[in-house]
């Protein structure tokens, strides 16, 4: 490393100590054409303008969780000759917004037919009304905005899903609390362990014949 620094093209940063970016070494370093400098402060200025920089841009834990669960779920459907077509799709018919998080294909060893899953990804149901009001809005616009998502010849099979982690407290939230709002909805578990979907599933069904007969 060379003992001092004889220019730096960068524009001038006003040296305002109650600005967030504000370090004394950066400023000395970006404002002066000659500044002499030690491996200490130089590593200083990156230590701090890297803090900065990973405290803005870190994603939620939310964003996170999101990801991860959408990631492993293309994953696991993908073990199950589904295919992805995207993610992140957006789609605006007139007005009426929206995005999808993910779209899977699977084509019959026919030919012939090929089924869609247009999955609305929802880890934790924060917002139990706008993720129901999600799965409506794309079943009501998104193949009128998106008319291209099918083959041509073939027969087509659209299904509009919820896709949910697998444990308790969604299938609680779904096939128990909020059981009415969910009427009508495709409702997915999933979860990384494949031996915990099948216990919710078993668990799903159990609740659903219980709720059944005590409706009779």
């Amino acid at each position: 490393m060379n003992a001092r620094l004889e220019k730096i093209i960068i524009p001038r940063i006003p040296p305002n100590r109650h600005n967030p970016v504000y370090h004394p070494d950066r400023h000395r370093l970006l404002n002066q054409s000659s500044y002499e400098y030690t491996p200490c402060k130089i590593q200083s200025f990156i230590n701090h303008t890297f803090l900065l920089w990973s405290h803005e841009k870190m994603p939620s834990t939310k964003d996170h969780q999101h990801a991860a669960f959408t990631q492993n779920f293309i994953e696991a459907m993908k073990l199950k000759h589904y295919s992805l077509v995207g993610c992140e799709i957006m789609y605006n018919h007139y007005g009426d917004r929206g995005v999808i998080d993910v779209v899977l294909r699977k084509d019959s060893a026919d030919q012939k037919r090929s089924t869609w899953l247009i999955c609305e990804m929802k880890p934790r149901l924060y917002d139990i009304g706008e993720a129901i009001r999600q799965v409506h809005r794309a079943e009501e616009y998104f193949l009128r905005a998106r008319p291209h998502m099918k083959i041509q010849g073939w027969e087509n099979e659209y299904r509009f899903v919820l896709v949910l982690e697998a444990d308790k407290q969604n299938l609680y939230q779904v096939e128990s609390l909020h059981r009415n709002l969910f009427a009508g909805i495709d409702v997915m578990y999933h979860h990384r362990d494949s031996h915990q979907v099948d216990t919710i599933e078993r668990m799903r069904e159990i609740m659903n014949a219980i709720l059944t007969v005590q409706n009779r």
